[in-house]
Order: C-alpha cells, then sequence, then structure tokens
C-alpha cells in the first residue's frame, strides 16, 4: 500500500502529519487486496480477510470501539473475511465473503442502513462473533460462544461484566479465566454462568448475598458458588437465584423478604439450600419478587410477592407473602416458564402462551391491560416453541422462526419500529429464521439460523453491543455468523 497527498489528520497512515509530494510505502503490508477511502478516513483488507483502518475517527468510522483519531494503521475490531471496502463521510462499510454488509461510524442521515438515524451518536463495528446463548441483566448483557468463552457489554459500575473492572464496555469483551460455560443468566447487576460440569459461578452485585459465596461483598471477577452441583439451569430474580439441579429439586439464595427463596420464611440467605418439598421440577423462572417452578407433569407452581396476581392463584394479596410453594390452578400442560418485574408466562404444549400477574403495560397480550390475577392467553399466537420476559414486556418464538413481542415499548424493546405499547402478540418485522431468544430488563435479543445475534430496545450503557448508545427501536445485527 502506498500514499500520497495531504496528510493534516495522519490519512497517508504513516504516522506523521507531513504532506507527501510523491508516493511513501505503509510499513506492514505486503498482501493488500482491497483498498478503502473516503473523507480523512482510510481502510485496507490483507489476503486472510483482516480489515485495517486510520484517520479521522471522531464519528467511531476507524471501527476499533474508540472515537480517537489514528495516524498509523490498527485492525478494525474482529471484522475478517472481508473482500471489498468502501469509506464515506465518517462512515465506512465492508462486504464479507458470506455476502454480509456491515456499516460503522456517524450516522446522521442513516448512512449505516440499519433503520435508525442516530445524529450526535456513533457507533463501532461489532466484537461478537457468534453465539450459543445470551442474556441480558440492567443496561447489561452477557453472551457465551460455541467454544465456552463468556462475553459482556454495557454497564459495569458493580464489576457485573467480569473483567476485574468497573469500566464499562461499548462492545462484547471475554470474562478472562472462564470457559466451559453452557449457558449465561442475568438480572438486574448481577450475571451467572453455568458450566458444562454443573457448578454455578457468579458475579457482579451481592447486596443481598446473590452471589451464594456467604458475604454480601460485590464481585467483579467470577468465582464458584461453593458446595453447588449437579445444575442444569439457573434464574435469575431480583438480588436472588433459583438453581435447578439433575434431581428435580430447587435450591435458592439472596434476598427473601418477599419470600422468594420459598423456604417458609422472609430472612435473607447468602447460600444455596434446598427449597423445602419442591421435587420432580424441570424448570425454574425468577421474577422481581417471586419465583416460578414447572414439574415434570406440566404444573406450575409459584410462590414470594403478589400484589399484582403474580402468584395466578386468582388473588392479589401481597400480604402476608407466600413464602412456601402454592399451584397456579387451572393451567397444565406447560413446557416452560419465564418471569418477568411482576409477570409469569407459561408456554403450553400446544404451542399457545398463557400470562399472569401485572398487565399495565400489556405484557399478558391479552388485548386487556388489566391485571390477571389468573393466567390468560395471549391473543392469536400458536405455534409457539419459546419464550422470555423483560421487566414488563413479553417475547415469543414461533416454530416458523418468527418472533413476536408485546407488552412495554418505551425503549423499541418490542422492535416493531415504534415506541408504543402493544396489548397483543406483534410480529417482530425482518426476522425469519429465529432458533432462540432472550431479554432484558428493557431490551431483546435473537439468534438466527446463521448463529449471527440480532438485538433491539433500549442501549443507554452499550447493553446491545452495537459499539455505542442509543436504543433501537428495529433489531440491529451484533454479531456475524460464526
Amino acid at each position: 500500500v502506498w500514499a500520497w497527498g495531504a496528510n493534516f489528520g495522519g490519512e497517508l497512515g504513516d504516522g506523521t502529519t507531513v504532506n507527501r509530494l510523491s508516493a511513501v510505502q505503509l510499513p506492514g503490508f505486503t498482501n493488500a487486496v482491497a483498498l478503502g477511502t473516503g473523507d480523512g478516513v482510510n481502510l485496507v483488507a490483507t489476503a486472510d480477510g483482516t480489515v485495517w483502518s486510520w484517520g479521522y475517527n471522531s464519528r467511531g468510522a476507524l471501527g476499533d470501539g474508540t472515537l480517537t483519531s489514528r495516524m498509523t494503521p490498527a485492525p478494525v475490531l474482529a471484522l475478517t473475511g472481508s473482500v471489498s471496502l468502501s469509506s464515506g463521510q465518517e462512515h465506512a462499510l465492508a462486504v464479507t465473503a458470506n455476502g454480509s454488509l456491515w456499516a460503522w461510524g456517524g450516522n446522521l442521515t442513516g448512512q449505516l442502513g440499519d433503520g435508525f438515524p442516530e445524529k450526535y451518536l456513533s457507533r463501532t463495528a461489532s466484537l461478537f462473533t457468534g453465539a450459543k446463548a445470551v442474556a441480558g441483566g440492567d443496561y447489561f448483557s452477557v453472551g457465551v460462544k460455541p467454544d465456552g468463552t463468556v462475553w459482556t457489554w454495557g454497564r459495569n459500575e458493580q464489576g457485573q461484566l467480569g473483567d476485574g473492572t468497573t469500566q464499562d464496555h461499548w462492545a462484547p469483551a471475554q470474562v478472562p479465566g472462564l470457559g466451559s460455560v453452557a449457558a449465561v443468566f442475568a438480572r438486574g447487576s448481577t450475571a451467572l454462568a453455568l458450566k458444562t460440569d454443573g457448578t454455578v459461578w457468579a458475579w457482579g452485585d451481592n447486596a443481598s448475598g446473590q452471589l451464594g459465596d456467604g458475604t454480601t461483598v460485590s464481585r467483579a471477577s467470577p468465582a464458584q458458588v461453593p458446595g453447588l452441583t449437579d445444575v442444569t439451569e439457573l434464574a435469575a430474580g431480583e438480588g436472588f437465584v433459583l438453581a435447578r439441579r439433575t434431581d428435580g429439586t430447587v435450591w435458592a439464595w439472596g434476598s427473601n423478604g418477599s419470600g422468594t427463596l420459598g423456604d417458609g420464611t422472609t430472612t435473607s440467605r447468602a447460600t444455596p439450600l434446598a427449597v423445602p418439598g419442591l421435587t420432580d421440577v424441570r424448570a425454574v423462572a425468577a421474577g422481581g419478587g417471586f419465583s416460578v417452578a414447572l414439574k415434570t407433569d406440566g404444573a406450575v407452581w409459584t410462590w414470594g410477592s403478589n400484589g399484582l396476581g403474580q402468584l395466578g392463584d386468582g388473588s392479589s394479596s401481597n400480604w402476608p407473602p407466600r413464602t412456601t410453594p402454592g399451584l397456579v390452578p387451572g393451567l397444565g400442560g406447560v413446557t416452560s416458564v419465564a418471569a418477568g418485574t411482576s409477570h409469569g408466562v407459561a408456554l403450553k404444549t400446544d404451542g399457545t402462551v398463557w400470562a399472569w400477574g401485572d398487565n399495565y403495560r400489556g405484557q399478558l397480550g391479552d388485548g386487556s391491560g388489566s391485571m390477571g390475577r389468573s393466567p390468560v392467553q395471549a391473543l392469536g399466537f400458536t405455534g409457539g416453541t419459546a419464550i422470555a420476559a423483560g421487566s414488563a414486556h413479553t417475547i415469543a418464538l414461533q416454530s416458523d422462526g418468527t418472533v413476536w413481542a408485546w407488552g412495554y415499548n418505551g425503549n423499541g424493546q418490542l422492535g416493531d419500529g415504534f415506541t408504543d405499547d402493544q396489548l397483543a402478540p406483534a410480529q417482530v418485522p425482518g426476522i425469519i429464521d429465529a432458533t432462540a431468544i432472550a431479554a432484558g430488563t428493557y431490551h431483546s435479543f435473537a439468534r438466527r439460523a446463521s448463529g449471527a445475534v440480532w438485538a433491539w430496545g433500549l442501549n443507554s450503557e452499550g447493553q446491545l453491543g452495537t459499539g455505542n448508545a442509543g436504543y433501537r427501536v428495529v433489531p440491529y445485527q451484533v454479531s456475524p455468523a460464526p
């Protein structure tokens, strides 16, 4: 690669700001295959598909996760396999070998083509290259790659990103030293990982003992929950955690002021203890102040707070709290459960979705907006294969790969291009091949058949992993296919 001409901003890539009247070779490039040049931004793709950039960067057009201009080439973060390049006014484009088009940088007039122009916010290329599972907490997100490594992004004031610091990340970064992870879970500012050996690891906020280590000291790096093995599923509530073991028992720890631990008391506990009398459990879910367990016979049991009907037993009495599990009457044939802040959700074997509890934002999907003290069916939705619940919104996956959402939409978490609440299921446009879904407090995820992850909703702390702030009212690709 050779360059010449104006060099006021270091756009020639030679490490200086000296104008060149004749061509000078850029050191280190002997296998370049493509070039892209724009207004102060330059790109090079090498034979291995790696993209390098340098020049003006106030809008993130260099794609390196910063807004710092640079006078020498450096790689665009995790963007490989590129075959053609272009850069324009404060933004850049790349096409990869599989035909995917990637854009980053300024978006004043929508030049990134993502359906959501942001006049004052920039964004950089994604870091997350493939996903086995994702989870969203309050203003942060967690993902697992097929190799068992864990990646986090977003807010980090409680150490919930697990990197040993409290520095926020606007794009995914690997959690050091944590491998062989099968699934991840997040709630509030706490994150958990379930390893393939059945052990549980936790980090982040620990004010209620939800890290399970016997203390209430928050931790910025993962550590194993002592004495807990043979775990097959976790659920993280607001300040408490449920763990289902292979023998069908449920173990709980953390905040217990509403009876969420199911031990007959309201005493919080910083170490795991089995929920008495609860056996044959096949799935668990944890809400804001209540717990849900699905038994192998398809029946659902709940306990904890009930002021908004979140126990689904036909009442809305919040005192005294139910401190032991009780059956949800009339709800059978259930295959999976989920829980929002104050609403529960169940997917039945016939593909219908039923929900109960708070419905102020339409999160029950029955079209009424009225509290559901007993389970009600989501209108017109059939063929469901998976469900997830955010704080006050619900998403569901259909067997045809489409994703549907309803409830609170003030941050675009329904992905329909608007911010109006939806009282009944509505399809998330543009996604027809999803294989998995997840929900954070005010944001949502879908993993597509290619392995790519798409996200939408609130992004004030970078929890969508797009490289910068600003909510998104339509799905945006966080990662390419692995």
